[in-house]
């Protein structure tokens, strides 16, 4: 089938232009749409000055019935041309000549549609007259338009009529300063080479098109001028038989995500799916072929401005066109990816989808012809790259850049990948050992678990290591356990079953974190200057939550073997706590009672040494606090039923700089612990009698009960 190149005078030349009903609302005169509007009329103005230049707008499709065209796709090109040949008939005198002509076009979307372009194509103008209004902001062409009498005000409410105003004023802008009077001839010039703006128009009476299909054709969404206007750039760098499946075989493909319901406005936005895949998988391959010099946020980056830069290597050209084509195939199969379908459901995608969808795409390009989603060999690769992926904390464009590069590396090897990843080439000896936010860190774990894989064909590491894996928190990472299990598959087994066991979330009691600090110090952070210190939490959300707690667990030479000693201990968490009897281990209270953790809501405490510890509510001591000893005393003798205080609370101020205490009565009696008189100890003001000092909380409590109760004046005033 071929082609016959048409400009938009020898289109009217053969006949009549009718938008039909089924079509939406024209859209590239929206004023949202001014970037993409700007830079389509710069093209045209270019083309148009310079006679020994064409840009060609890509298909026009549509069925000629009694001589009038009904486009299918092209309506917004069209429309855009229409009035780019009334502007420049009316600008330089010609619109007696062009008026006949320009009557053939019409709209049938709306009976106001119609009747404008009619009333436009008939009433001549005078662009001098815009001068004449007297303020600045009225000196538009639309403006001019809306104050001729024969246009009624009720048409101002036409989305298609606002539209092509907005349109209008933006040519005016774009031409009115030209000093060529000529541009109309070049325009509607026949001669081939000089032809300034064509399209390929293809006729479709002969495919027998139903309107069911044009309602599909024409069910896209209202941006889809950018995408209109993405395609009539990207078709120059495709062959005509390729350019062709942008309106078949890779529509169809996007349709079928369409959803069961359009929009409220009545469209199903395909055009966006589409645009949004062109975007996101032009990025990556600029990415990993270093052709994308962008350094802004990705969603900011506008695919017009780069895809040439990118796709002027053919290799990435013929890989995006490659897995449009794999695509296409699995959809009409009905095998379709979710990894897909979030990659296109919008642009401002994270990077980790991102990522995903990249290990399809290149398990797709390297297995086009023996494509199995259940086979052993994908569900590996899945397995692995969501491993390096998901563990990985990919929170700047070199680290997505870094893990894009390396999924490529690896998918060359999709068919021995347990070799491949136990070798050196995956990664090297000087590369082992990194600290564990880094990439090869889960490079080195992947070829931990894929050397036991290899070098043990006897024993199956695979199905257990498949199935720990699969933990919800771990989500992968059991390097560690493997390691503390000193590399013995049945101890592996047994630790991970006691750590599955064990390893929950429990925002009451605290059972994990009591019993695992009864062991040993595990807290992560240091105890210098006031640094916070952390119990860990078991938030999931987010790579960097996991990195900041339970990892550096994990990955401490000196803490993990705290965790192998508690998944040795075959007694139930609660027992664990129980038996701690270390009554002058600053870790007591802490273990005993779970209500100063309850009150450290965010798991983070502050702690010079272990004299000096501050329990936070918050993140930091601008939130209320409380020094550690006195609160758990404070818990302890507000719930003793052998005092008899008619009020007991504890002040927690939000300063650092306040003193924080027990208050009995209204502060006739506060309780501070600190280093008083060069040594470490409880303070007890009664009064305005001298303070009293005691090194333990068992001889306080004991001074308290003798002294104190028996003075029921004081205590209870």
């Amino acid at each position: 089938m071929s082609n016959n190149k048409y400009t938009f005078w020898k289109l009217l030349d053969e006949n009549l232009i009718e938008i039909p009903i089924i079509q939406r609302d024209y859209a590239q005169g929206r004023i949202d749409e001014n970037k993409i509007r700007d830079k389509f009329l710069d093209v045209l103005y270019n083309k148009i000055k310079n006679v020994d230049e064409t840009v060609n707008l890509d298909f026009v499709y549509g069925r000629i019935i009694n001589g009038k065209l009904i486009p299918l796709d092209g309506q917004q090109r069209l429309t855009t041309l229409f009035l780019l040949h009334w502007y420049l008939a009316t600008k330089e005198n010609r619109f007696d000549e062009a008026s006949k002509k320009l009557q053939k076009f019409t709209y049938e979307t709306r009976v106001s549609s119609r009747e404008f372009c009619k009333a436009l194509s008939t009433n001549q103008i005078y662009l001098l007259d815009i001068g004449n209004f007297e303020k600045e902001e009225d000196k538009k062409l639309s403006k001019l338009i809306e104050d001729k009498n024969w246009f009624f005000k009720s048409w101002k409410k036409d989305p298609t009529i606002k539209s092509m105003l907005n349109m209008l004023d933006s040519i005016h802008e774009r031409f009115k300063n030209t000093e060529d009077n000529n541009l109309f001839d070049k325009l509607v010039c026949h001669e081939d080479n000089k032809k300034a703006i064509t399209f390929d128009f293809l006729p479709l009476n002969d495919f027998n098109l139903t309107d069911e299909l044009y309602i599909k054709m024409n069910a896209r969404g209202k941006p889809l001028t950018h995408f209109e206007n993405f395609k009539s750039n990207f078709v120059e760098l495709l062959d005509p038989k390729v350019a062709s499946k942008l309106d078949n075989e890779w529509t169809d493909l996007f349709w079928s995500f369409k959803g069961e319901e359009p929009k409220k406005d009545g469209y199903y936005y395909i055009d966006d799916k589409f645009l949004n895949f062109f975007t996101n998988c032009i990025i990556n391959l600029g990415l990993i072929s270093d052709k994308l010099k962008e350094t802004k946020d990705l969603k900011e980056i506008d695919v017009i401005d780069i895809y040439k830069e990118i796709l002027v290597d053919d290799t990435n050209l013929n890989n995006l066109i490659n897995i449009l084509n794999v695509l296409s195939e699995l959809n009409k199969a009905k095998k379709n990816h979710p990894y897909l379908e979030i990659y296109i459901s919008k642009k401002d995608i994270s990077y980790w989808d991102r990522a995903k969808f990249h290990t399809l795409m290149m398990y797709l390009l390297k297995n086009s012809n023996d494509i199995d989603f259940d086979s052993e060999e994908y569900k590996d690769w899945e397995r692995i790259t969501k491993n390096i992926i998901e563990n990985f904390n990919i929170d700047k464009l070199e680290k997505f850049q870094d893990t894009l590069k390396l999924i490529s590396t690896m998918s060359d090897n999709i068919q021995n990948l347990y070799e491949y990843i136990a070798s050196e080439e995956f990664l090297s000896t000087d590369k082992l050992n990194k600290g564990h936010r880094s990439l090869e860190f889960q490079q080195q774990e992947e070829q931990l678990k894929a050397k036991l894989v290899v070098n043990n064909p006897d024993i199956d590491w695979k199905e257990a290591i498949d199935k720990a894996e699969k933990h919800p928190y771990l989500n992968g990472h059991i390097s560690f356990l493997i390691e503390i299990a000193g590399y013995q598959l049945e101890k592996f087994k047994d630790y991970f079953e006691r750590f599955n066991e064990l390893f929950k979330k429990d925002e009451e009691k605290f059972l994990f974190q009591r019993a695992l600090l009864s062991k040993g110090d595990y807290l992560v952070g240091d105890m210098n200057e006031w640094r916070n210190r952390t119990f860990c939490s078991f938030n999931a959300e987010s790579q960097r939550a996991k990195d900041d707690n339970w990892k550096q667990v994990f990955h401490s030479e000196f803490k993990r073997l705290i965790l192998r000693d508690l998944l040795e201990d075959k007694r139930g968490l609660q027992e664990i706590i129980d038996d701690f009897d270390k009554t002058n281990d600053w870790r007591y209270s802490f273990i005993k009672n779970e209500a100063v953790l309850k009150y450290c809501s965010q798991y983070q405490i502050r702690m010079k040494n272990e004299n000096d510890i501050l329990v936070l509510s918050k993140l930091q001591t601008n939130g209320k606090h409380v020094e550690y000893y006195t609160y758990s005393l404070y818990l302890q003798i507000k719930d003793d039923s052998s005092f008899s205080f008619n009020n007991i609370n504890y002040a927690d101020p939000n300063s650092i700089d306040l003193p924080k205490y027990i208050c009995i009565n209204n502060d006739k009696i506060k309780i501070f612990y600190g280093d008083f008189n060069g040594s470490w100890q409880y303070k007890i003001e009664f009064n305005d009698n001298e303070p009293k000092y005691y090194t333990t909380k068992d001889s306080l409590i004991k001074d308290l009960k003798v002294n104190i109760i028996a003075d029921k004046e004081m205590t209870n005033t």
